[in-house]
């Protein structure tokens, strides 16, 4: 802005020392043109199409309404003096583009408006557009097009919601609380079981491969060489979960005692006896009698049966079974320690672990 003159008045009462009439009418009349350069802004005639601002815009409030989302493109930058501003307007109800005069070259550091929001523009009169303030005009909601970035702590005291992608460089906590994520989902050497082939990110097969304890330092310092030491300086072996069932730790409760944590265990049957009825007493299977114990002999042609054991007196069990009440009696059938497979119905599942 061009300094404002000021009349020289001259010594009083007489002032002959001072500007003529000429002279201060002269500077006044100056100083006036200069205040008009830096008159309020005054309004242009609104805008509802897209189209392209002119030098005639600047010191000028230009107010868009477009019916649908378009673009009003800025003056050239260099259309103005340095420093000579635009105020655009959305008062509308849809976003408006503010793209460079075409074929100028120019940058606009304010990409659109959205609804209800206002910018003064200031052109260095050479190429560029710089945003002197920015705010809303008739709504209390900020939206932002770009990047927003707080080098601060930034305080929410309401909702927050997300349409897109939420980077953190750090797990955040609400309220006090850690959300569980894929990073966090599961405690390192947890184990989990999952309906498909591969291991979900965050997670190694359980099948006894040895892995280096540097990269999985993490689960290192967790289970150790409890599944295998590896080359006992750079490696460290995982569970070998495969084709096994998984049984808890007996901890000296006793019940599995001897058992070091990570150790495996074989299938096993011990030796056990079964009772299997092999006679009965009329038309009643069960016996009306009381059922004999193990070794009674049967009842054969209304007497004891000839010598033997059960077995060796079934022939005559059934030969007359028709006509004589015959009792019911037990055999026993000792079974030794099975080591072949007994499984429950079972579903195969990827064992995996977390690191």
């Amino acid at each position: 802005m061009t300094s404002l003159q000021k009349v020289v008045l001259g010594t009083p009462p007489a002032a002959v020392d001072g500007d003529t009439v000429r002279v201060a009418n002269t500077k006044t009349n100056a100083n006036v043109d200069v205040l008009n350069a830096q008159a309020t802004l005054t309004s242009a005639a609104g805008i509802t199409a897209p189209s392209a601002l002119t030098a005639a815009h600047i010191g000028k409030r230009v107010n868009i309404a477009l019916a649908a989302a378009g673009a009003v493109n800025m003056p050239p930058a260099n259309s103005g003096s340095a420093d000579s501003v635009v105020l655009v307007r959305n008062i509308g109800t849809t976003a408006v583009s503010l793209p460079a005069a075409v074929g100028a070259g120019d940058t606009v550091a304010l990409s659109k408006l959205n609804p209800g929001e206002a910018a003064l523009m200031d052109t260095d009169g050479v190429h560029a557009w710089t945003v002197v303030t920015r705010g809303r005009t008739n709504s209390d909601n900020e939206v932002v097009n770009g990047t927003l970035t707080t080098w601060g702590t930034a305080f929410l005291s309401g909702g927050l919601s997300v349409t897109g992608a939420a980077a953190f460089a750090a797990r955040p906590t609400f309220n006090g609380n850690t959300p569980l994520d894929s990073g966090n989902a599961a405690i390192t050497g947890a184990v989990m079981y999952f309906a498909m082939s591969a291991a979900p990110a965050g997670f190694l097969k359980a099948n006894g491969a040895l892995v280096s304890r540097t990269t999985y330092a993490a689960l290192f310092a967790a289970i150790g060489t409890s599944y295998g030491a590896g080359d006992g300086s750079t490696s460290f072996g995982l569970p070998d979960l495969r084709g096994t069932f998984v049984r808890s730790w007996d901890d000296s409760k006793g019940v599995d005692s001897g058992r070091a944590l990570g150790s495996a265990q074989a299938q096993n049957l011990p030796p056990h006896s079964h009772l299997i009825p092999i006679g009965w007493d009329g038309n009643n299977f069960w016996g009306n009698g009381g059922t004999p114990a193990y070794g009674d002999l049967i009842a054969q042609n209304g007497g004891p049966a000839s010598g033997g054991s059960v077995i060796q007196n079934m022939a005559g069990l059934w030969n007359n079974q028709g006509t004589t009440n015959i009792r019911q009696a037990y055999s026993r059938t000792d079974a030794n320690s099975i080591t072949g497979e007994l499984r429950p119905a079972n579903v195969a599942l990827l064992a995996c672990i977390k690191f």
